[in-house]
């Protein structure tokens, strides 16, 4: 009999087939992406391989990597084979797994040293060798040099060469070092806290390859994100096992070394931590105890190796608001290519991804208190993930250790109080394998009897304790594992492709191709590119030529030092990094020291324009004081000029042709504007943009002549628009000084609504600097564009007028030079400038009608007003004007202020000038400018001094004294030559006693070396009483201006008097070694 078919009911289940049908298309779905995932990786890293080394060939590497993190991790979330892998692991013994163990170290420590060995950057890279160094040479951080650092990171540097001797391996093999030794150390807790030796193992290697292993170098970041998992993790512990003495050692021993790393995430984690565990009363005393134990060992550490807190906590809080506003944070994100946002923001995602699935499950209920430490450690993350200069991953690994924590409870340990009745044999020691007795089963990180949730296999419940321990099950553990998988390869990538090297040393040092590694010295082993062994072998020719040179290196050459054992110079900071090596406020007391010293030799990285980091005053100490060789191909070199050189010496412009393109142009559009000479600057920038050579900054500078030039001809206000409007995009309308220049634009094209709001978005920004300065000139713009008036920039039109009176001064023009200087003041009654050139006249001209030392007084005080007086230049200007005036101790007191300020700043030939002046000025003379032409016959006069060819010295100085008979140094120079003359053809009594007795006239016989020349003159001339008397005088003189040396010399000559000897100075006989007149 047939069966009838009928409908299917309504509300009837359809059959198993039907419905396994979904999940198995789903399943074949999942297993197509992760081939399609994997196949994509592996092809991308084999295509990579075999292409010509480049930037696609390293995109194509990277992108690979992640391609296969992402494969591993999506298949075990569908295969779940790292649970088949966990149950084997748990199913070996203590000392298989133990020795499974060593061998992923060592696995590790192999890959970080074959990635360290290669590729070099420059700017981390020289920090690293210059701290070893300095240590090495006995200097100590805070009192031999400023020191920012944290304590671990620089005493590392040190302890690496010491313990392997100086060299680049010796910094990679301390590195290797530390991260075994904390890998080690995470995977031990990761097994006593889950109790789950694939999860320890998995997560212990994911933290090193985003941290020490991506960087594969000596770094603060990396091992301070290191020490902050291990902190974390071990709080946990301490929270879930605070009667188990090994969590206290851990904890103690954890805290004590973050406590030596870097602030902004050290002290965020321990701050959070120490809170966590003040919030209960279960461990609120040991947790304090345990903190003033790692504190005692923390200080020990510190006075072991001579320094102080005090000094620690001081070099940090000098650079705390290094990128702590918001627009740093900012430029820091943009200046970040689009490959590292992107990878950035994924990796942030998935990082806190456990956190906030397991908030959300526990969504109306407190989190406990392992999940609070782990919060805490996210929290401690926000701050340097936001302003450090680095991968962002790398300052993720703290709050991916915390997001692992909050998620380790999401499926809540229980408490079972039962009989303790298991045996001996039930009971197994921490950290050994799960064990089987029965339906009973002990879980390798846990003592004592148990049993097994079914619903949540790694949930222990423990039978003789009330202990809770965080645990994984189900989803989550399939979360956490396939997130470390993809974040582990990741960074595994990174390392090898030596991404963060070349992110620091592209353009100079880092090269995609690598013919070999360096044969011998410092770098032996390591594997660079051909710019930076050219560069090792052009170093070693500077250095050979002048081998007992003192040597500068500048900015990415410090690591010169160690490489080539010369000594660092005390005082000055390991780096030049304003706000990050050292505050920026000791930035100039920082460049004073650079110039103090004077060295020989400066070498400088050719191809790099971080000659910016230094203040603007370093380009005049090169054009003036510097040759700039132009031999080496790798470097720019400065060797120290015997005598300054001229400023339209060919030699100066050397330095600004050799720079890069941008900084060459801007370098001397500043030149030009600064000496008033408007069309030169626009030409030069001009040129930088038609040679594509131009920059945001050129952009700006362009648009700010075209719309507040005083001079028609320089305006254009359709294109300073334009130019304006390209440089703000160039910086995302976030730079004040571009959004200035925009404002003015728009009010040179007549949008003065638009110029008022660009100016007030640019007043907004300075007051978030809190540049109080600047703010002020901000906010007077705002004004002149609300009064529908546009802005003129009298600056150079000044500078113009200054240049001309600088030219007629030269020329002995002085009425020309006087227009000059009130056309100037004119325009600027403010301008230091032609306020100092203008006093200078008035207070030292030879014509008196010329000279007017009040209004000489009133124009120096306001000049020097305006600059706080701290400009040598001008207060020596104010000092000759209260001498013209007859205020000599007014005089005396600002000249030796002056001394001191030019002496602060190298300049050795303003501090004698100064000193010759207060000399004039303890002897009541007024000071008078040396004509043009007398001044060309005193130089003259002086070179042939120090040459030793005192005929023609003498010769000069008579000339002089024909065109200007009053000139008191003339008078004592020349009637000390014919006084003293070791040769008969130099001496003549008579005329030397009537020279000397002119120049003491001037002084008022108050000079000590013009009245010891009297002296002298007066025994040539057989007038020994009065000689003996003269040089009594002169003693007296030298003793009361504390002169001992001058005293000395009038006390043996005066004997020789007494004797009827006249006296000789061999240091004018033909070769003779130069001897200052009268001395």
């Amino acid at each position: 009999m047939r069966r009838s078919i009928a409908p299917r009911a309504a509300g009837k289940t359809r059959p198993q087939a039907v419905r396994a049908s979904a999940p198995i298309f789903w399943r074949s779905v999942h297993w197509a992406t992760v081939l399609l995932l994997g196949a994509g990786g592996l092809g991308l890293i084999c295509h990579s391989l075999l292409s010509a080394p480049g930037e696609t060939a390293h995109g194509q590497f990277l992108l690979g990597f992640s391609l296969l993190g992402g494969a591993a991790g999506l298949a075990q979330g569908l295969g779940n084979w790292t649970e088949v892998f966990g149950r084997r692991l748990a199913g070996i013994t203590r000392r298989q797994f133990v020795a499974f163990t060593i061998m992923i170290g060592l696995a590790l420590a192999s890959l970080m040293y074959w990635c360290g060995m290669r590729q070099f950057g420059g700017y981390d890279h020289s920090g690293i060798i210059e701290a070893g160094w300095r240590l090495v040479q006995g200097q100590r951080p805070y009192k031999d040099f400023p020191c920012t650092l944290p304590p671990a990171f620089i005493l590392g540097a040190g302890y690496a060469f010491k313990l392997f001797g100086v060299s680049w391996r010796a910094l990679i093999l301390f590195t290797v070092l530390f991260s075994v030794g904390t890998f080690f150390w995470l995977v031990w807790l990761g097994v006593r806290l889950f109790a789950d030796r694939a999860l320890a193992l998995v997560l212990a290697l994911t933290v090193q390859s985003l941290s020490t292993l991506l960087l594969s170098y000596w770094w603060y970041n990396p091992i301070t994100s290191v020490s902050a998992a291990v902190f974390l993790l071990t709080a946990a512990l301490l929270w879930h096992h605070p009667s188990d003495w090994r969590s206290r050692v851990s904890y103690l021993a954890a805290l004590a070394l973050l406590a030596t790393m870097k602030p902004n995430m050290a002290g965020g984690c321990i701050i959070a931590v120490t809170i966590v565990f003040l919030c209960s009363k279960q461990h609120r005393w040991r947790a304090l105890f345990l903190s003033g134990c790692a504190f005692a060992l923390f200080m020990v550490f510190l006075w072991i190796n001579h320094l102080t807190l005090l000094n620690v906590l001081k070099g940090y809080l000098s650079v705390r608001q290094y990128g702590a506003s918001a627009t740093e944070v900012t430029e820091l994100i943009e200046r970040m290519s689009a490959g590292e946002r992107w990878l950035s923001g994924l990796a942030t995602v998935g990082a806190l991804l456990p956190a906030v699935f397991a908030i959300w499950k526990r969504r109306g209920r407190f989190l406990t208190g392992g999940q609070w430490i782990g919060l805490g450690g996210i929290v401690a993350t926000i701050h340097p993930f936001l302003v450090n200069g680095e991968f962002k991953v790398v300052d993720l690994v703290p709050a991916l250790i915390g997001s692992i924590l909050v998620a380790s409870e999401l499926y809540e340990s229980q408490t079972h109080t039962q009989p303790a009745r298991e045996s001996g044999a039930e009971r197994t020691r921490l950290g050994r394998s799960n064990v089987r007795i029965g339906k009973k089963r002990t879980v390798a990180g846990v003592s004592g009897s148990s049993t097994a949730d079914p619903e949540h296999p790694r949930t222990v419940l423990r039978a003789d304790t009330a202990v809770r321990a965080p645990v994984f099950g189900g989803p989550m553990r399939r979360l956490v594992f396939g997130l470390l998988l993809v974040l582990g390869f990741t960074g595994t990538g990174l390392a090898i492709a030596r991404d963060r090297v070349k992110s620091i040393g592209y353009r100079e040092f880092f090269e995609y191709a690598m013919p070999g590694a360096v044969p011998d010295g410092f770098f032996k082993g390591l594997h660079a590119g051909p710019s930076f062994r050219e560069t090792l072998e052009q170093v070693q020719r500077v250095l050979k030529a002048t081998p007992q040179a003192s040597v500068f290196f500048g900015p990415r050459m410090e690591w010169g030092y160690a490489a080539f054992k010369l000594p660092s110079p005390l005082g000055h900071p390991i780096m030049w990094a304003p706000g990050s090596f050292f505050a920026t406020s000791e930035t100039g007391a920082h460049f004073v020291s650079f110039l103090q010293r004077r060295f020989d030799l400066l070498v400088f990285v050719r191809s790099w324009d971080g000659m910016g980091y230094y203040p603007p005053p370093i380009y005049e100490e090169l054009r003036l004081n510097y040759i700039c060789d132009e031999s080496y191909s790798q470097l720019m070199v400065g060797r120290r000029a015997l005598s300054p050189l001229a400023a339209d010496s060919p030699e100066t412009g050397k330095w600004a042709d050799i720079l890069v393109p941008s900084l060459k142009h801007i370098w001397k559009t500043e030149l030009h504007l600064e000496r008033g000479e408007m069309a030169e600057a626009v030409a030069e920038l001009q040129e930088a943009i038609r040679t594509g050579a131009a920059s945001a900054v050129t952009l700006r500078d362009l648009a700010w002549i075209r719309a507040t030039a005083v001079e028609p001809q320089y305006r254009n206000a359709a294109q300073a628009v334009l130019l304006a409007e390209q440089g703000c995009k160039e910086t995302q309308y976030k730079d004040a000084v571009h959004l200035r220049t925009l404002a003015a634009a728009y009010a040179e094209a007549g949008r003065f609504d638009e110029a008022v709001a660009m100016a007030d978005k640019a007043r907004t920004l300075v007051q978030a600097a809190g540049d109080k300065e600047r703010l002020a000139k901000y906010e007077g713009l705002m004004r002149i564009f609300q009064a529908h008036t546009p802005f003129r920039d009298i600056k150079v039109p000044v500078a113009k007028h200054c240049r001309l009176a600088e030219e007629h001064l030269q020329r002995d023009e002085l009425p020309a030079a006087v227009t000059e200087l009130k056309a100037a003041l004119d325009l600027d009654p403010q301008s230091p400038m032609a306020l100092n050139y203008l006093a200078w006249v008035r207070a030292t001209a030879s014509q008196p009608e010329l000279r007017d030392g009040a209004e000489a007084a009133q124009l120096a005080e306001l000049a020097c007003k305006q600059t706080e007086y701290q400009h040598p230049t001008l207060v020596r200007t104010l000092s000759v004007a209260y001498a013209e005036t007859g205020r000599f101790d007014d005089a005396v007191a600002t000249a030796a202020r002056g001394r001191e300020l030019a002496l602060a700043t190298a300049d050795l030939e303003l501090a004698a000038k100064l000193e010759e002046l207060m000399r004039l000025f303890q002897a009541h003379v007024r000071f008078r400018d040396r004509p043009a032409a007398v001044q060309a016959h005193c130089s003259l006069a002086d070179k042939h001094i120090r040459q030793g060819e005192m005929l023609e010295a003498a010769a000069e100085l008579q000339e002089a004294l024909h065109l200007d008979g009053e000139e008191q140094l003339v008078l004592h120079n020349l009637a000390w030559i014919r006084a003293t003359g070791a040769v008969p053809e130099l001496r003549n009594g008579a005329q030397a006693v009537q020279l000397a007795e002119r120049a003491c006239k001037l002084t008022q016989y108050q000079d000590a070396a013009s009245v010891g020349t009297l002296a002298a003159a007066y025994a040539e001339a057989g007038r020994f009483d009065e000689a003996v008397a003269m040089a009594a005088k002169a003693i007296d003189l030298a003793l009361a201006a504390g002169d001992k040396d001058l005293a000395a010399t009038n006390q043996a000559a005066m004997q020789l008097f007494k004797a009827h000897v006249p006296y000789r100075d061999e240091s004018t006989r033909p070769g003779g070694q130069v001897k200052k007149p009268g001395a």
